[in-house]
């Protein structure tokens, strides 16, 4: 029975971390493009829409000049195109710098009191005269036509939401910053096909827009927009689709103890996330859709315990023959090789910043799902900086 479960638990990490974008990119083959797709590869020409860019921000002195000088070179018509920054109650020097920008059109709403991102959104939202919101953090940099590109997605009935591409600048000394950006190029193959399937599981907070009258107004301030939005859109009827050439990009963190206080806060917003969405988990009603987001969303969220079991499992079956020894052996290689890369930062071999990162990455997941059995709430944030 042990031989069994542990095999079990072999065959759903597979799935998870290969089966799973290997079955979305046969799958894509096989599947025609969706009018979304046909039109954003059609140019970006089209219909004008008004919309409200808003920038999130709590104490972002050191980035919030350089975003909007950004933000004002951005190709897209100055009329159609309302910036404003919703300050979460900043302590330093952000609000007055954004003063600075009045006379170039930049509006502030500020919050009288911290309540977090979400809670700075819906200040915004409310004073946002666009028909399209667009959200972009202080911390990233938009190519000069990534709104035309984003936008020209909502020419399609179908779509709610679309999201940019992020691209991680990884620092010149690698580190931690290099597992990510391997990390994300896996994770964009999956967003991709997620996008040409059906619709995706979750949008990248740092570029996204979304119809205005689709935005969760009544969603708790605890939880992540980048995946309730796509859960609110797919409940209401509509899609969200990935605009990969609609391009931003932003500096990798490279402290690990930053990383996995993100990632761990992530992790909480995820799973209160899920439950606020559990209704998108039932297949008869949501179809395929259920499928992608148990895939994707659930079983990663599950993957440490899994990874636990499976060491628990095999040290009860490794007297039972030198095969399961052998994979007790490979896996106390596998971990101590992650842990022992977090001392080496210069020159560390691909395989070792992968290998280190996946181990840092399921030990926030880890930490994360503990945070949420104890009871903690993630409404306000702080951002991660690179050091």
């Amino acid at each position: 029975m042990t031989s069994i479960l542990f095999c079990l638990i072999v065959l759903l990490l597979m799935y998870t971390y290969f089966g799973y974008p290997l079955l979305l990119r046969l799958a894509v083959a096989f599947c025609p493009p969706r009018t979304a797709a046909k039109q954003a590869a059609a140019g970006p020409e089209g219909k004008t829409y008004s919309a409200s860019l808003i920038i999130p921000a709590y104490n972002e002195e050191a980035d919030i000049r350089s975003k909007l000088e950004n933000v004002l070179r951005l190709d897209y018509p100055k009329g159609s195109l309302e910036i404003i920054v919703a300050s979460d109650a900043s302590t330093d020097r952000t609000d007055d710098i954004v003063r600075e920008f009045a006379g170039a059109g930049v509006k502030l709403f500020r919050a009288d009191k911290r309540g977090g991102k979400v809670a700075a959104y819906k200040n915004a939202i409310q004073r946002a005269s666009g028909e399209i919101l667009i959200f972009s953090d202080a911390t990233s940099q938009l190519e000069r036509d990534s709104i035309k590109t984003i936008l020209r997605n909502f020419s399609d009935s179908s779509v709610g939401a679309v999201t940019g591409r992020l691209f991680f600048v990884a620092q010149k000394d690698g580190g931690i910053g290099k597992g990510e950006e391997a990390y994300w190029s896996y994770n964009i193959l999956i967003k991709e096909a997620e996008s040409r399937l059906a619709s995706l599981t979750s949008v990248s907070g740092t570029f996204f827009a979304v119809r205005k009258e689709l935005f969760p107004n009544d969603m708790p301030n605890d939880l992540a927009e980048d995946l309730i939005v796509p859960l609110v859109v797919v409940r209401q009827g509509y899609r969200t689709v990935l605009e990969s050439e609609a391009i931003c990009r932003e500096v990798s963190v490279h402290a690990e103890t930053q990383e996995v206080r993100k990632r761990a806060r992530i992790t909480v917003q995820n799973i209160r996330g899920l439950v606020y969405g559990r209704d998108l988990l039932n297949v008869f009603t949501h179809g395929l859709f259920s499928v992608l987001l148990i895939s994707h969303k659930v079983l990663r969220i599950l993957s440490p315990l899994l990874l636990a079991a499976l060491v628990i499992l095999n040290i009860f079956l490794s007297g039972s023959s030198s095969f399961f020894k052998l994979l007790l052996c490979a896996q106390a290689g596998f971990y101590a090789l992650g842990y022992l890369g977090g001392f080496v930062h210069q020159r560390r071999p691909r395989v070792v910043n992968m290998i280190h990162f996946f181990c840092l990455s399921n030990y926030a997941l880890f930490l994360g799902i503990m945070m949420y059995l104890r009871g903690d709430r993630m409404a306000t944030w702080e951002t991660e900086r690179p050091s």
